[in-house]
C-alpha cells in the first residue's frame, strides 16, 4: 500500500504537475519536492513541473527522479530481492548479464549459487551454479566460461577452478587446474586462463598462465612464477599482468610480460 501511495504521488507530481496546470499558473521546478538522490521529499504537496525529468525506481519499487541531461543508476532486478554478497565478476552477452562472486542466492532462485544470469526482465540460474567463488567471466559466443575457486560445476566434477556454460549444460575443460583461476581471455577456440594454479589437466609447466585449445591443456613455455591477476589479447600477442617477477626464464619480465605465440 506505501509503494502504491508514493507511486500515484510520484505519477501526480510528474504528469500532472507538468500538463494540467496553466501555463499562467505558478508551479515549483520539481527539485523543490527532492531529496538529494532523487526521492521525494515527506509531506511535500503542491504542484511541480517535471520538466527536465525522468521517473525511474530504487531497489524497493519506490520512484526516483533524476535530470534528464545527467546520469542516473539503476537497480539491476527491480524491486526483486537482490544478491546477498559480492559481486567479483561480470560479463555481459546482449542483453543478457552474468553474474559471479561470493553470493549464494539472488530473489528466492533455487541454483543461483556464485553465478546468475539477468536477462533483462529477470534472474536466470545456471543449472544449479557452482561449489565456490567465481572470480572471472568471459563470454565467446553462446559459451560462457568462468574461472575461480570451485572444484564442482552443476555437478561436475572434473570442472576445477575452471568450467564452461554451453546455454544448458556445465562442461569441464579437461580435468581443470589445481588452484585459483583470476583471469580468462579468449581467441578464437583458444581460451588463456591465469591465477594460482602449477598444473593444468596434469601439465606440469603450466605455471599461473595455460591455454585451453578446445580439446586439451597446453603451456605457455615454463610458465609464471608467480600469480597472475589480468590476461588481454592482441592479434597472436598475450599480455599478462600479475605479481610475477619470471616469466619462462627471463628475470627482467617483472609483473607485466608478453607471449608472442612461441616464448
Amino acid at each position: 500500500m506505501k509503494r502504491l501511495l508514493l507511486f500515484f504521488t510520484a505519477v501526480c507530481l510528474f504528469i500532472v504537475g507538468e500538463n494540467l496546470f496553466s501555463q499562467n499558473e505558478i508551479r515549483s521546478d520539481l527539485r523543490d519536492a527532492l531529496n538529494a538522490d532523487g526521492t521525494i521529499k515527506p509531506g511535500i504537496s503542491g504542484s511541480f513541473s517535471g520538466s527536465g525529468y525522468q521517473m525511474t525506481y530504487d531497489q524497493n519499487g519506490a520512484p526516483l527522479f533524476m535530470a534528464s541531461d545527467s546520469g542516473y543508476w539503476e537497480p539491476i532486478g527491480g524491486d526483486a530481492p537482490g544478491l546477498n554478497n559480492t559481486v567479483r565478476a561480470i560479463a555481459v552477452s546482449g542483453n543478457d548479464i552474468y553474474i559471479g562472486g561470493e553470493f549464494l542466492g539472488v530473489g528466492g532462485l533455487s541454483g543461483a549459487n556464485y553465478i546468475v544470469k539477468w536477462n533483462g526482465s529477470g534472474w536466470e540460474a545456471l543449472g544449479v551454479g557452482l561449489n565456490n567463488v567465481v572470480y572471472t567471466i568471459a563470454i565467446s559466443g553462446s559459451d560462457v566460461y568462468v574461472g575461480g575457486g570451485f572444484t564442482d560445476a552443476g555437478g561436475n566434477t572434473n570442472a576445477d577452478r575452471v568450467a564452461k556454460w554451453n546455454g544448458t549444460n556445465w562442461e569441464a575443460l579437461g580435468t581443470g587446474v589445481n588452484n585459483y583461476v583470476n583471469a580468462i581471455a579468449i581467441s578464437g577456440s583458444d581460451v588463456y586462463v591465469g591465477g594460482n594454479f602449477t598444473d593444468a589437466g596434469g601439465i606440469a609447466n603450466a605455471d599461473r598462465i595455460a591455454k585451453w585449445n578446445g580439446s586439451s591443456w597446453e603451456a605457455l613455455g615454463t610458465g609464471l612464477n608467480d600469480y597472475v591477476f589480468a590476461i588481454a589479447i592482441s592479434g597472436s600477442d598475450i599480455y599478462v599482468g600479475g605479481i610475477f617477477t619470471n616469466a619462462g626464464g627471463i628475470d627482467s619480465a617483472d609483473i607485466i610480460a608478453k607471449w608472442n605465440g612461441s616464448s
